[in-house]
């Protein structure tokens, strides 16, 4: 008798402290592996999927119409593209979902200003029945920190909207998830989020300390919504 090998998810990392946190637990749970490419730190990325059976994109400070500055993003591009046309599980989030977002057509620019911090979103009607996201309350308080949004691509079916952002997420056919909020960091990545980005916290107008207390509250809230959502996909 053979044991089938353990099913293994390609996780495209754009900041030390946007790597997959509760995802990556999520992955463990359900007996698959995770492979982290680092592109921040030029570790190239495959140039195909046939050796995985899911893709992941993380969040980070580039934006997806900056390939001149960021090559990297033609060949995640390419990667989604993939993921799309062959119906492999695919999971962005925050850049992650602007990089999916643009693969399907819809223009990515800057918002009228940052998303950041812990702002409530309403789920989208047509998420209540979806079996990944009807885990989603029909009011929640995840995690922002943005400053590029995107319109909903044609096709897509919305996630959720917050009171500054139409478009906090759509799916795509039955295989694409994409996210612009955070529900996977840890508390702990939350800290180092706001010790690397510290300028993010001052463009959107927080005061740190208020941020930083809100945040073990706001995460343990979080923490079994995540779980649901990213075991499920």
């Amino acid at each position: 008798m053979t044991t089938a090998a353990p099913k293994r998810v390609l996780v495209l990392q754009h900041a030390q402290p946007e790597h997959p946190g509760l995802i990556l637990e999520a992955l463990q749970d359900v007996g698959a592996t995770a492979e982290t490419i680092r592109t921040d730190l030029a570790q190239p990325t495959p140039p195909s999927l046939d050796a995985y059976a899911g893709l992941i994109i993380m969040g980070g400070p580039q934006s997806v119409y900056e390939e001149d500055k960021y090559p990297s993003l033609r060949a995640e591009k390419q990667l989604t593209r993939q993921a799309i046309d062959n119906n492999i599980p695919l999971l962005g989030v925050c850049l992650g979902s602007q990089v999916i977002a643009d693969v399907l057509g819809s223009e990515v620019h800057p918002g009228p200003a940052p998303e950041i911090g812990w702002k409530p979103v309403k789920r989208a009607p047509e998420a209540a029945n979806n079996p990944v996201l009807s885990a989603l309350p029909e009011t929640f308080t995840p995690l922002h920190w943005h400053g590029d949004i995107y319109d909903l691509p044609t096709g897509a079916t919305p996630i959720a909207s917050s009171e500054m952002t139409a478009t906090q997420g759509f799916t795509y056919n039955q295989n694409v998830y994409a996210l612009l909020f955070h529900l996977e960091m840890t508390e702990a990545q939350i800290k180092e989020m706001a010790a690397q980005f510290p300028e993010d916290i001052r463009r959107a107008n927080l005061e740190p300390d208020a941020f930083l207390s809100q945040t073990p509250t706001n995460a343990a809230a979080l923490r079994p919504i995540a779980t649901q959502i990213f075991t499920r996909w």
